[in-house]
């Protein structure tokens, strides 16, 4: 079922108890509270593994110090591909109630990490909405397979250049914010990344600097691809079929809750199907919207795209 298909079909959903689903819908609102301590977790996670990593690396041998970096080099970069996905939320005008805060605090709490400007994103994430599946999408990772190369590229960065070079000749069709050099959430980035730096710099932690920055730009980007291409690939999908001029077809999933899933798929991303159906609603809704569902015509069908991350990895890897 499409998205489209969803549109036309809401306005007949009913619950067991008479409660329609247009109704049901009116009363949810976004929960500021829980997006800014969920917001808050990661913060902690991220600067706690900094803060562990340069620690261990104090207190042990060359060959422990190499174990130490690479571990911390990853969890760095897990916890800033988790709270880069909070600047989707944003972009939806969901994090807090004004718009115009709502994007000052993207820009200075998420966007600053690798100078993302929330205004500069939005145009291209409406973009993914409206051409879902076509090969008009913008945000393509689904559009290649999922290889032993596809991995390789997109943890050597290149992949990254790749949707850099792509994105900056973008025009939206809604309307055209380029990245300007110095925007709030770069100026924002300037002053933590050289905060961090110095403090890791002084107390001698120069293993660390590096740790850092793979972990930002690195980690992330391939953790960010990896994640969107397990939401939006089909299973059915030619890995010969180039993507980029054939249309590929909407696929959504929704991957079940867990300590891993609710990290990795964060901001209701792992609720990735219902949030299509209906991006105008916080995630912290998504749960109620899909225990609601779930007891509708549509139950069937959330039911069939139920899956984990490593299902979906395990049948989508061609070797």
């Amino acid at each position: 079922m499409t998205s489209k298909d969803f549109k036309t079909i809401r306005t007949t959903l009913i619950a067991p108890s008479k409660l329609s689903y247009l109704e049901f819908r009116k009363e949810l609102k976004p929960k500021y509270v829980r997006v800014w301590l969920d917001i808050a977790i990661g913060w902690t996670a991220l600067l706690s593994s900094l803060a562990l990593c340069a620690l261990a690396v104090k207190n042990g041998t060359p060959t422990e110090d190499i174990f130490v970096i690479l571990v911390g080099t990853f969890c760095m970069g897990y916890w800033v591909a988790y709270l880069q996905l909070f600047v989707h939320e944003a972009a939806h005008f969901m994090i807090a109630e004004d718009k115009w805060l709502n994007d000052v605090l993207s820009d200075l709490f998420l966007g600053s990490i690798i100078g993302q400007s929330v205004a500069a994103y939005r145009p291209i994430h409406f973009d993914h909405h409206r051409y879902i599946g076509t090969s008009a999408d913008p945000e393509r990772s689904y559009f290649d397979p999922l290889t032993p190369k596809f991995l390789l590229k997109s943890m050597l960065g290149i992949r990254t250049l790749q949707v850099i070079l792509y994105r900056r000749s973008l025009k939206s069709s809604d309307f055209s914010i380029r990245p300007k050099l110095w925007n709030r959430a770069r100026v924002a980035g300037f002053f933590f990344h050289g905060a961090i730096i110095s403090v890791l710099f002084f107390t001698g932690s120069l293993g660390c600097i590096f740790a850092w920055f793979a972990g930002v730009f690195l980690v992330f980007p391939f953790l960010a691809g990896l994640r969107q291409l397990l939401e939006h690939r089909s299973f059915s999908a030619d890995p010969k079929t180039d993507f980029t001029k054939i249309n590929h077809g909407e696929t959504e999933r929704i991957f079940y809750p867990g300590l891993f899933s609710n990290t990795f798929g964060a901001a209701g991303f792992n609720r990735h199907l219902i949030h299509h159906w209906e991006p105008q609603i916080s995630y912290t809704q998504l749960p109620a919207v899909e225990h609601f569902l779930m007891s509708t015509q549509c139950g069937d069908h959330l039911s069939s795209v139920q899956t984990t991350y490593g299902r979906t990895f395990a049948c989508l890897l061609k070797l």
